[in-house]
């Protein structure tokens, strides 16, 4: 009888035992998955920053060297400064291969123009946010055509005993200067005609004497003047005894 009560006991205690393992098998497999729960939730968590920066700036651009007037150069430069980076479009009667800006100074050159005022010339730059400027440039004057000069209206005679000469010829208005062996004080003319004094001269020919008008923009014209004869000297009169 002790034997069996024996075996029973052995029995009650072996299936209490496997409760006991069973149970805690279950406790760590929960503790197991609260943990990855946790870990998914913490990882797998997203924070959205909804804020956003918009920029409703445009650039700052000004002239930095504005295109010399008036000029000869059909194709003039022109600098400006931007404070950003952008691309440039172009109004008025000016444009430019040149389509985008840099931070800091921009050198464009403009297409081929045509004699004349330009006074409607402007630059827009517009950076990545779509803001734009647009600057007004100082009006310029393209002029590529030299001033017409004409020969001394009245030639120099040759031989002549005048060794201060004048020529009379007509041009444009300009600055004038003297090439070859003739010179004067006379350095500027004007529109029409004008009266040059040469400096004294001595006895001699004279063929290679040059007068030549520069006007504003840079066009020049030379003349070349006839060739004369200075001769100051009296003959010799000796008398036949």
């Amino acid at each position: 009888m002790e034997g069996k009560n024996n075996k029973v006991l052995h029995i009650i205690l072996a299936f209490l035992f496997c409760l006991t393992i069973i149970s805690c098998g279950d406790d760590e497999e929960d503790t197991a998955k609260s943990s990855d729960n946790s870990t998914t939730s913490t990882s797998g968590s997203t924070e959205t920053d909804n804020s956003s920066t918009t920029d409703t700036t445009a650039p700052v651009i000004s002239e930095v060297t504005a295109v010399t007037t008036p000029t000869n150069d059909s194709t003039p430069d022109y600098t400006f400064s931007s404070s950003e980076a952008g691309t440039i479009t172009y109004g008025g009667s000016c444009s430019s291969s040149t389509t985008s800006a840099t931070t800091g100074n921009n050198t464009v050159t403009f297409n081929a123009l045509v004699d004349g005022t330009y006074d409607n010339c402007t630059i827009t730059v517009t950076d990545n946010s779509s803001n734009s400027v647009t600057l007004n440039m100082s009006s310029f004057v393209i002029d590529t055509s030299a001033p017409g000069i004409s020969e001394c209206l009245i030639p120099i005679p040759t031989p002549t005993n005048d060794n201060t000469p004048d020529c009379i010829f007509s041009s444009g208005a300009g600055t004038i200067t003297y090439g070859g062996a003739c010179s004067s004080s006379t350095t500027s003319a004007t529109t029409d005609n004008n009266t040059i004094t040469f400096s004294t001269l001595s006895d001699g020919t004279y063929s290679d004497c040059t007068i030549t008008v520069t006007d504003s923009a840079g066009n020049s014209s030379m003349m070349i003047i006839s060739s004369f004869i200075i001769d100051t000297t009296a003959p010799t009169v000796s008398s036949i005894s």
